[in-house]
């Protein structure tokens, strides 16, 4: 569903799902959000990330919930705004109206 962004760039977030969550419907997970989501997974190009994307946090955290050595989460990633924009990244970080309040 769309969500209003009131005065942000709307953007894709990804999702990634722990191994249990489909199978187990009655457990509640934490939820981690990234910064800079367009970079975590292993397929970088595939989701019009740029090259230096491909963290391969998808895969870390399939070994290590496959081997118990992390509880399971919800991973929501969330792009910076250069993922659809170039050049929006300053802007996305920066306070809007940012002001010296003192100059000495």
């Amino acid at each position: 569903p769309e969500i209003a962004s009131y005065g942000t760039l709307q953007r894709l977030i990804f999702v990634y799902l722990p191994p249990s969550y489909f199978t187990n419907t009655d457990k509640h997970y934490p939820v981690v959000y990234a910064h800079d989501g367009q970079n975590l997974f292993s397929t970088p190009a595939e989701q019009g990330a740029p090259a230096w994307g491909g963290w391969y946090l998808d895969a870390k955290l399939d070994h290590w919930w496959t081997e118990g050595e992390l509880p399971e989460f919800i991973l929501v990633a969330i792009p910076n705004s250069d993922f659809i924009c170039i050049g929006n990244r300053q802007l996305e970080y920066s306070a809007k109206d940012f002001r010296v309040l003192n100059e000495e």
